[in-house]
């Protein structure tokens, strides 16, 4: 399982060994990654924005959408 990294300043999840070199939304560097992978596999599950269809991955929804800006209550679980 690959590893899952979150930016601290705009909430993109990466995934991969290693956090990106810089991040595609904020263009912050690999510091402001944080190590976001689930313990166990079971406690991944996948989330989807409402409004833009943003998928995220994680055992909760994301504190709001990379993408359109909108917070977790927004966000479904896709089973």
């Amino acid at each position: 399982m690959k590893k899952q990294w979150k930016c601290t300043v705009c909430g993109y999840i990466h995934e991969g060994d290693t956090p990106p070199k810089t991040c595609p939304i904020c263009r912050v560097g690999p510091e402001m990654f944080e190590d976001i992978t689930p313990k166990k596999e079971t406690d991944i599950k996948k989330w989807e924005c409402s409004i833009c269809g943003y998928i995220y991955e994680g055992p909760n929804p994301p504190d709001y959408c990379p993408i359109c800006g909108v917070g977790p209550e927004l966000f479904t679980e896709v089973k």
